[in-house]
């Protein structure tokens, strides 16, 4: 088994059922898949192989949820890079890991114009590069092949790839799910950046595996908080940081606030 089956099981049981919701528009798991799927073919048409490695540098979108599913699904490794990074990073990033190609969208282009880049394919141009998937037969996937490639933050020197199998992030997933006893009916408010394992790991993954449904959007204090109040998530995971601002954001709505809708708020990457 591999993660890619562990989270297309919610697409049988539950196939019109919303998988992602961004802005005005909703993904049921269906169509997640079937967008994935079809990408993951263009993607072998260009020839993106098994034991490939995919750099991904681009914000929370439906693209980055959809290019993921489909990068595992062919056997290869995703590498994510933090938005917050510049040249001197990225540069490393790229020459250690070697990647076949980058996906990122229009708006990171200037930063990485001076860079020795390889093959880039913009997010906003991935559907143009999807294949009818009915005739795709995707290669063998195993739990102890490389699933992810995720660099250390290179605060003691220069950072590292960790090579991450699809046995490993099921693990997680599988612990989580029992220890926050995720349901199908769960809703999540995913404003951590994708890019980074919290919100990738610990909150995509489990929404997917759990059948659950991802609302994912950026962070904005007053937007986050009226979402919470009106009941429209039953998870929220966050940083330190954004518990502050949130604070900040809720002393001035005055007493009386109802969050009983929501019944999990996480806080983690940090003391």
């Amino acid at each position: 088994m591999n993660l890619h089956d562990l989270f297309a099981i919610p697409r049988r049981r539950a196939p019109e059922k919303p998988a992602l919701l961004f802005q005005d528009a909703t993904l049921t798991y269906a169509d997640l898949f079937a967008r994935a799927d079809a990408l993951a073919a263009g993607l072998a048409a260009r020839g993106v192989r098994k034991g490939d490695r995919v750099a991904f540098f681009l914000g929370n979108r439906p693209e980055f949820v959809i290019a993921y599913l489909a990068v595992i699904r062919l056997g290869a490794a995703m590498m994510p890079i933090n938005l917050a990074y510049r040249e001197r990073e990225i540069s490393h990033m790229l020459a250690d890991a070697e990647p076949r190609l980058l996906i990122t969208e229009k708006a990171q282009i200037p930063i990485l114009e001076s860079l020795e880049v390889g093959e880039v394919l913009l997010a906003e141009d991935l559907e143009g590069l999807s294949r009818d998937a009915g005739g795709f037969v995707p290669p063998l996937v195993e739990g102890s092949d490389l699933a992810m490639l995720l660099y250390t933050s290179g605060t003691t020197g220069k950072s590292k790839g960790a090579e991450i199998s699809h046995d490993n992030l099921m693990a997680t997933v599988i612990g989580l799910l029992a220890a926050w006893a995720w349901e199908p009916a769960d809703t999540l408010l995913l404003t951590l950046p994708l890019f980074h394992a919290h919100g990738l790991m610990v909150g995509l993954h489990c929404a997917l595996a759990a059948g659950a449904t991802v609302h994912l959007r950026r962070f904005e204090a007053p937007d986050v908080a009226a979402s919470l109040l009106a009941g429209e998530a039953t998870l929220f995971f966050g940083v330190p940081t954004m518990y502050g601002r949130l604070v900040e954001e809720l002393r001035s709505r005055g007493p009386g606030l109802d969050f009983s809708r929501v019944r999990l708020f996480c806080s983690g990457s940090a003391p």
